[in-house]
């Protein structure tokens, strides 16, 4: 089977398309781990606002992508599943070490499981497995949700290069 051009790209190269839709990502993920934002926001609205700035974020990555000529819509969902990636795995261990640095603010989480009949350290144990399965869950999950988003944007965007 012959090679195509565009298999030849390494991460370096996609790098350069999502190095600062990743930082605005960890950075919120952080702010939502450090702020109790959820207090401020009601629930239905504060989800509403995370979905839109991922979607955001990944629409953008699959427009910068696809707006380089020799670029396809291959290559722009490549792009979102290595941002959705190195998010993911940075969201996950960022809220490792929340969990570890201060505790208390799982303990809404916790009531939550306690008050459905947990005891408490099935409560706890479940909570740990909960965070720490992050560390796959988290950049599977969100490396397809940035290729299918990423892929989307650059369908949308393909006829509109400049």
């Amino acid at each position: 089977m012959k090679k195509r051009k565009d298999d030849k790209k390494n991460f370096k190269y996609y790098w350069n398309f999502i190095d600062v839709p990743v930082i605005v990502l960890i950075v919120w993920t952080a702010i939502t781990l450090v702020f109790p934002l959820k207090d401020y926001i009601p629930g239905l609205a504060f989800s509403v606002i995370s979905w839109a700035i991922t979607i955001l974020v990944f629409a953008y990555i699959g427009y910068v992508v696809i707006r380089e000529k020799s670029n396809t819509t291959k290559n722009a969902a490549k792009a979102g599943a290595w941002a959705g990636a190195i998010t993911g795995l940075g969201g996950a261990i960022l809220t490792i070490a929340a969990y570890y640095i201060s505790p208390g603010i799982f303990n809404e989480t916790l009531q939550q499981m306690l008050k459905g009949g947990l005891d408490t350290n099935s409560a706890q144990l479940f909570l740990k497995i909960g965070i720490f399965s992050g560390l796959v869950t988290g950049p599977l999950i969100s490396a397809l949700i940035g290729a299918l988003i990423a892929w989307i944007s650059s369908l949308i965007f393909r006829n509109k290069k400049r």
